[in-house]
């Protein structure tokens, strides 16, 4: 049965190096850009796009634009230190699986994908790779979807200007 190399450091050695990392990415990060605080609001939530745009005024087609961008930004930031996280329990995920994986007695592959699929402690660290993931996938859906209000308020806004262009 073939052994991973010594070199390699152990998870938990590994996790308080890709924390140091990341606390260094973060630094370097803070210092070339502002942190973005969440969008003040008297509902500390984010805009809810009106149903009919037609009839809302240009300052309020501005304003909510302004709210959407603002969200939108403060969502980003969200992801991009996010994203760290992601990488630690996607590697942690891996290391532990190839390590289980190589380490298994099973003749074949079949077999092997079994015996680490039922592993109690490869369970965990999945589980949290996982959560990471779709925290991830939510934020970008977030992004999205502002992004979406922003292109639709854009529209409305030219649109009217272009009514007003030809009417005068």
């Amino acid at each position: 049965m073939p052994k991973l190399p010594q070199s390699r450091n152990e998870p938990s050695e590994k996790n308080s190096q890709v924390k140091s990392n990341t606390s260094k990415y973060e630094k370097r990060y803070l210092e070339g850009f502002p942190n973005v605080e969440k969008p003040e609001t008297t509902t500390d939530k984010p805009p809810t796009m009106p149903t009919a745009i037609s009839s809302v005024s240009l300052d309020v087609l501005g304003d909510y634009m302004s709210r959407y961008s603002a969200w939108r930004e403060f969502a980003e930031e969200q992801l991009i230190r996010h994203l760290p996280t992601l990488l630690d329990a996607q590697e942690e995920y891996d290391y532990k699986y190839n390590k289980l994986f190589v380490g298994t007695s099973a003749s074949t592959v079949t077999d092997k994908k079994a015996i680490v699929a039922a592993d109690e402690n490869l369970r965990g660290t999945y589980r949290s790779y996982m959560e990471a993931d779709v925290y991830k996938q939510m934020l970008s859906s977030r992004i999205e979807s502002y992004t979406q209000c922003i292109n639709t308020l854009s529209r409305e806004i030219t649109r009217r200007g272009q009514i007003f262009d030809r009417s005068t």
